[in-house]
């Protein structure tokens, strides 16, 4: 009986031995496999949506802050707290001087771009009307895709309009409940794979 048993088990695997020998003489050559070609051109971006509160945005904004030195010719920091209305602080570059800001501002989102409308603000400590420290910010050096509006007392910063290199950004929206802000980044395959992330 242990005989009829051994030959079954031996032919069970020899059966297996020869399948997978089969299935291996059918794989092509390393030489010629050709990976499979994606249908999607190698423009497209990645598109990645991330919801965050207060600590990741104020991470984020240092690494932006670093990596943009036409930005840095208006501001040295930016730090932001999330409540009803939000609370940025941040170093206004007049001179050779920094100045500190704070203000506290109503958020607007409007198709990915980020309107922050100044309800109340501080220059050095001071209490400033919005309306003249917007004057102030008028005369910043920002970059094209920023731009303060004299007559509603706003911050725009058109991140539809701010180069994606190396990757855009768009502002999805903000939940005064949770207090975290949704955002997509947009990244290309090129910037991707050249590090620049």
């Amino acid at each position: 009986m242990w005989k009829k048993a051994f030959v079954l088990i031996i032919s069970i695997d020899l059966l297996i031995a020869v399948a997978a020998a089969v299935w291996f003489a059918t794989l092509p050559p390393a030489a010629r496999a050709t990976p499979p070609k994606s249908s999607a051109p190698s423009s497209q971006q990645a598109q990645i949506e991330l919801t965050m509160g207060a600590p990741a945005i104020n991470t984020y904004l240092a690494y932006a802050l670093a990596k943009q030195p036409e930005v840095t010719k208006a501001v040295s920091y930016v730090r932001v707290n999330f409540s009803n209305q939000w609370v940025v602080n941040f170093g206004l570059r007049l001179g050779s001087r920094s100045v500190p800001v704070q203000l506290s501002i109503a958020p607007h989102i409007q198709g990915g771009n980020l309107g922050m409308q100044i309800q109340s603000a501080t220059l050095g400590g001071i209490p400033v009307p919005p309306a003249l420290l917007v004057l102030t910010l008028a005369h910043a050096p920002w970059p094209n895709w920023i731009a303060v509006n004299t007559s509603t007392n706003t911050l725009q910063i058109n991140f539809t309009e701010r180069p994606a290199n190396p990757y855009g950004l768009r502002v999805l929206g903000y939940s005064p409940q949770t207090k975290q802000l949704s955002v997509q980044v947009l990244i290309t395959p090129q910037s991707a794979l050249s590090g620049h992330l």
